[in-house]
């Protein structure tokens, strides 16, 4: 019995010597593809894949599927469990970074610098909820505290109160919040896809009272919250996406259609998609903005990504994937 459990402890230290998170994956820097996008959806079951993150020309040439090891579970658990895939990589508004989490405990978030290292190892002390993040302007990038967050009674303390939820803006680099931010959300509600621009800042909310994976309930709203003067609009919309600019909203209604509308003069336009009203939102991610706004990428249910158009109306197919981001 003794050696039968060194034969098994043995085999779990040689695995865990055998599979490491590299410090830098690109050793050559970022790929010059366009377009990222993860090769797995959102609730892809744990496990060694040999697909990790992908990389795509705009123009759907140059396809390059990349594999390395990302350390997942708990600092204190050893040997680490190791994942081989992302969730919802993004772009920062240069394009010379990238910020994706994976589905597991902290450190559940990581970025890719320009030179190919990346970092976020070693931030074990918070779980940045959502497998959705996005870069501020000062490269830390916008997440949410939930309660069930290991580290909200440290940086929520007695300042959030039940009509309030508590964001941070958090420097992967240095494991460090750079500042607090207070929302007026209830606490019935999980936060997904948040975007900070200079004008507003826009959130993704589901209603813990109704169930995530039936669409006829009507899970999910957005709230759209004006930096300068605090004003609140609440609609119904999905997966909303703020170009780079900040003068553009993206955001998927109830019935698969594209909407996108100029914040700044409130006007609207739909775009019919793949998508249908039957569909599982919960797999299809936020839309992607191409530099000049003048395309935005996303992907269905099915995990097929596509390229549209708001001034033509022109889609075209990309690639097999989910969760693109364009810069």
């Amino acid at each position: 019995m003794v050696w039968v459990c060194f034969i098994f402890l043995f085999s779990k230290i040689k695995s865990s010597f055998g599979r490491y998170e590299p410090p830098q994956p690109f050793s050559e820097g970022l790929p010059e593809s366009e377009i990222v996008f993860s090769p797995y959806d959102p609730f892809f079951a744990h496990g060694t894949t040999k697909k990790t993150i992908g990389f795509i020309d705009a123009d759907g040439e140059n396809l390059e599927v990349v594999f390395f090891n990302i350390a997942g579970g708990s600092a204190i658990l050893w040997p680490r469990n190791y994942l081989t895939y992302v969730n919802g990589p993004r772009w920062n508004s240069n394009g010379d970074e990238l910020v994706f989490t994976i589905s597991d405990v902290s450190p559940n978030v990581r970025v890719i610098d320009s030179d190919g290292f990346m970092h976020g190892k070693d931030c074990v002390d918070i779980d940045l909820a959502g497998y959705h993040l996005e870069f501020n302007d000062d490269g830390s990038v916008i997440a949410w505290i939930s309660e069930l967050n290991s580290g909200y009674e440290r940086l929520a303390g007695s300042e959030i109160s039940d009509d309030e939820q508590l964001l941070v803006k958090y420097d992967v680099m240095s494991c460090q919040v750079i500042e607090k931010l207070k929302v007026p959300i209830s606490a019935e509600y999980w936060l997904y896809d948040i975007n900070l621009s200079k004008y507003y800042l826009s959130v993704m909310l589901l209603d813990t009272n109704k169930s995530q994976f039936n669409m006829l309930e009507r899970p999910y709203k957005t709230l759209l919250i004006n930096n300068e003067t605090g004003d609140v609009k609440e609609f119904i919309g999905v997966h909303p996406s703020q170009s780079d600019d900040g003068t553009l909203l993206a955001y998927f209604d109830y019935s698969g259609y594209l909407v996108v509308e100029n914040l700044l003069d409130g006007t609207k336009k739909n775009f019919e998609t793949p998508i249908n009203e039957d569909d599982d939102f919960e797999f299809i991610c936020r839309p992607g903005w191409s530099s000049d706004n003048q395309w935005v990428i996303f992907n269905d249910r099915a995990g097929d990504i596509y390229k549209l158009n708001i001034k033509t109306k022109e889609m075209v197919y990309i690639t097999e994937g989910f969760c693109p981001d364009w810069r």
